[in-house]
């Protein structure tokens, strides 16, 4: 459901068994049980071309106009536009435990709890703060990052234009976030939800009737929840 223009909601019949999926701007990204990836949507920077020799992946994600995976060997694999380097691995990277394309910049999260950021800077949305570390999840946004610290606390960086990068400071202890194209949100331990940054079309109105939240997920101008009692709500 949704935009289909370019057909990134044609969800191909042989698909088979899914275990995670993520929607990049125009295309989306899934990987099925038996570590296979498959994309479909927009394809005009190849980001819908799976690597051939991609081998057996554990994560999906799908950004602006390049899609990545992390392997279950630790390493990553990106493809499609490489315009800002997006898709250009440091060398040395280390093992990779999550990774998150943004519009065009990709960010991974090591092994060890750091950050790394390559691809488009001219927000300083690569430019990862100095003291950042015990990281537990990252998202990436269209220009901007965040991340989720062991100790429930929350940074963000890049383009604050719509303050998307500055995280309330009544926050409180976050068990989960996710990234919009130009808003954040965040999943807070009581099973609530804040969202901050672009409302033009009301993906930061949280609604007062949400009740208890498990998962979080944000899109271009929209935000999704599902609750805990198995429903799942937008606004």
């Amino acid at each position: 459901m949704g935009r289909n223009d370019v057909g990134q909601c044609d969800v191909p019949a042989e698909l088979g068994d899914v275990v995670q999926v993520d929607g990049g701007f125009y295309h989306t990204v899934v990987l099925r049980s038996d570590g296979s990836v498959r994309c479909w949507g927009w394809n005009s920077a190849d980001q819908c071309s799976v690597p051939s020799d991609l081998g057996q992946a554990i994560q999906v994600s799908g950004g602006g106009w390049h899609s990545a995976a992390l392997l279950l060997n630790g390493t990553l694999r990106c493809w499609g536009s490489n315009s800002y380097g997006q898709c250009s691995i440091p060398v040395g990277l280390g093992p990779v435990a999550e990774v998150s394309c943004g519009g065009e910049h990709t960010v991974a999260r090591l092994a060890n709890g750091t950050i790394q950021c390559w691809g488009r800077n001219d927000f300083g949305q690569c430019s990862v703060p100095s003291d950042l570390s015990a990281v537990v999840q990252i998202a990436a946004g269209y220009q901007h990052a965040i991340a989720l610290r062991n100790d429930g606390t929350v940074r963000c960086w890049g383009w604050n234009v719509y303050g998307q990068s500055s995280v309330p400071s009544d926050l409180g202890p976050v068990a989960a976030i996710a990234w919009g194209a130009f808003h954040s949100v965040a999943l807070r331990a009581d099973g609530t939800v804040r969202c901050w940054g672009a409302n033009n079309a009301g993906q930061c109105d949280v609604p007062s009737n949400l009740g208890p939240v498990i998962q979080v997920s944000g899109g271009y101008q929209h935000t999704v929840v599902l609750q805990a009692n198995g429903t799942v709500r937008c606004w």
